[in-house]
């Protein structure tokens, strides 16, 4: 799916942006954040610890997991309901 990739990345961002007031019209940044590449940063993690927490996985799991599968093979994807009992 061309733009699958770009459309996931304006949600994830969008979704941190409504967390920092951004579309309240505020302009500050993530807090810890000092950039948009950080900011962007942050909202995979929340977006992937959230999805891990709504798919009954413990968030810790699922990250040491997905990261592992990640270094082994640079094309896997581990998503939460792969490791949902």
């Amino acid at each position: 799916m061309p733009g699958a990739a770009t459309d996931r990345k304006v949600r994830l961002v969008g979704r941190l942006q409504s967390r920092c007031g951004a579309r309240r019209g505020l302009t500050k940044n993530h807090y810890g954040s000092r950039s948009g590449r950080g900011t962007e940063v942050a909202a995979l993690f929340y977006s992937m610890l959230e999805s891990a927490k709504l798919a009954g996985v413990e968030p810790k799991l699922y990250l040491l997991t997905a990261t592992r599968a990640a270094l082994a093979d640079l094309k896997a994807v581990t998503l939460p309901r792969d490791l949902a009992h």
